[in-house]
């Protein structure tokens, strides 16, 4: 998986992909009250879909506007968010759900570095 493939963080400001993504922030955001959106999942019934770009796209654009963002990979058998966002994978939700870990220790503030 190449990275900047995958991330508009990479695209040009104006690129329609990025454009595509601000859109369902936007989309999202006047859906919503202000600040009762706490929660969006993104699935999909098959592998190869789009969860993973779409996720972390939608994050980075959330995150550009000002939101806090917690992005968590929640699928446990091929995780790719840590690929995307070139951190490690050694410990995460795993340990949080199996061994009780807190949940701040596997926190990696990521957009200040992309």
């Amino acid at each position: 998986m190449n990275r900047s493939q995958r991330l508009i963080i990479n695209e040009s400001i104006k690129s329609p992909i990025g454009e595509a993504y601000r859109a369902i922030r936007t989309n999202i955001q006047f859906s919503m009250p202000k600040g009762q959106l706490k929660t969006i999942l993104v699935t999909s019934s098959t592998p190869g879909e789009g969860k993973s770009t779409t996720a972390a796209n939608l994050a980075i654009t959330m995150a550009e506007s000002g939101i806090r963002v917690l992005l968590i990979d929640a699928d446990l058998r091929k995780p790719t968010i840590y690929k995307l966002f070139q951190v490690s994978n050694l410990k995460g939700l795993t340990n949080v759900l199996a061994e009780g870990a807190d949940y701040r220790e596997f926190i990696k503030q990521i957009i200040g570095s992309l």
